[in-house]
This record gives C-alpha cells, structure tokens and sequence, in this order.
C-alpha cells in the first residue's frame, strides 16, 4: 500500500471517529430548535409573524420578499442601510406599506438573531 492510500485510509478513520461527536450535537441541535419551536408558537400562536414576507423558488431565486412584489427584504435593507428612511422607501415605491418596510426590517433581525457558531476540533 502506498503511502498516499494509508493517508486516505488514516484520515477516513479519523473522520469516523468523530462520527459520534457529530451525531451528538445534532441530536442536542434538534431538541433546541424543537424548544425555540415550542416557545415561539406559545409566545405567538404561530409561525406566520412575518405575513408580509414569503419565499418562492420561482421569484429571485427564493431569496425573502415583500409578499405581492418583487422586492427583496434584501434589498430593502440596502436602502435603509443607505439612509433612505420608511417614508423615502414607500414614496418612491407607492405599492409597499410602512409595515411591509418594517416587517422586512423585523424578519432580517430574527433571521440572525440566534445565529449558532460550532465549532470542532479536529485531531490529526
């Protein structure tokens, strides 16, 4: 056997070894979601807070937008990042309503909010 196929073989070993840990984590990843899931319809009766906002494969990629429209919540962010303010944004485009801006706003913030960074060691 070669030296770089007991490399391929050593370092598959190594990722099955891990295998476990992983197995773990997600298995602790899916309860938490399920607990944030559970606490989040007690807060609010449903998962629909954002009703403005919706997703569609078939508009801008699936990218979040203002229901209705083709202006992502991407977008709009750009523009309030910009210093447009709600007035600015619902002046130039008359078809969107200050909460559409302010769900956009809201849906960005929640969608980052609980962020998770793991991270693992990897033992060589």
């Amino acid at each position: 056997m070669n030296e770089r196929v007991q490399y391929e073989i050593a370092a598959e070993m190594d990722e099955l070894e891990l295998l476990p840990g992983i197995l773990e984590a997600t298995s602790c990843l899916r309860q938490n979601i399920k607990s944030l899931g559970t606490r989040f319809l007690a807060q609010h009766g449903s998962f629909e807070m954002f009703e403005r906002i919706t997703r569609d494969p078939t508009v801008l990629s699936g990218k979040p937008i203002i229901k209705g429209t083709r202006i992502s919540v991407e977008m709009i962010l750009e523009w309030v990042g910009s210093g447009a303010s709600r007035e600015d944004i619902v002046r130039q485009y008359p078809h969107l309503t200050s909460q559409d801006i302010e769900q956009a706003t809201s849906f960005a913030a929640s969608s980052i909010r609980n962020d998770v960074v793991l991270t693992a060691e990897v033992k060589s």
